[in-house]
């Protein structure tokens, strides 16, 4: 119902289509896969919520980082929509984020650039943001030194670092990157996943 009531918000707001989605914190994990049929019956037609590694707050190590369609179980179809992870650069078994939030803000910035042209190589690169990570002087909120770490480290590197990306790289809508292609089907499976989200 939160998901529905949101999309048909958005879009009376915005004039347009939402068809795009992203969990917070990364919550879609092995346990509640079934939450993506719920978004394909809702109309949505990509998710990038499925975080490729595991940290102590989020994420499924083992999970594809490349552009794919699930596939909850082997007796079904997979379905209709693209699964599009954050970018990360991978090699020889050792993962690394670097295109967004937190990590765009740790990640010293001659990194992420040679990390994305590394990735492009292979494939697009996505990079997000938060709006509010644009606010350096936010007010900070009580919190575990983990939750304060992940929201308020380098805030002010954030601006500078999407300028130079901007400036260095071509960006496009994820719409138009997706337009046209098609993707491999991948079945899901429990993966090591971080925490469960209450």
């Amino acid at each position: 119902e939160d998901i529905r009531e949101s999309k048909r918000l958005l879009e009376d707001i915005s004039g347009q289509k939402v068809q795009m989605f992203r969990a917070p914190s990364w919550s879609i994990t092995p346990d509640r896969y079934e939450v993506l049929r719920i978004l394909t019956e809702e109309g949505f037609t990509v998710d990038s919520s499925l975080q490729p590694f595991a940290t102590p707050l989020s994420g499924i190590a083992g999970s594809p980082i490349a552009p794919f369609h699930p596939q909850l179980s082997a007796d079904e179809p997979p379905l209709d929509l693209v699964e599009f992870p954050p970018t990360v650069w991978q090699k020889a078994g050792v993962t690394m984020p670097f295109s967004g939030g937190f990590y765009l803000r740790a990640v010293p910035y001659p990194l992420v650039r040679w990390a994305l042209k590394q990735v492009n190589r292979e494939r697009e690169g996505m990079v997000y943001l938060h709006p509010w990570e644009l606010d350096a002087n936010q007010p900070r909120v009580q919190a575990s030194p983990l939750i304060r770490l992940a929201q308020y480290y380098r805030l002010r590197s954030t601006k500078p670092k999407v300028e130079r990306l901007l400036q260095e790289f071509t960006f496009v809508p994820l719409g138009e990157i997706l337009e046209g292609r098609t993707f491999p089907a991948t079945l899901l499976t429990k993966g090591v996943q971080g925490p469960r989200h209450g």
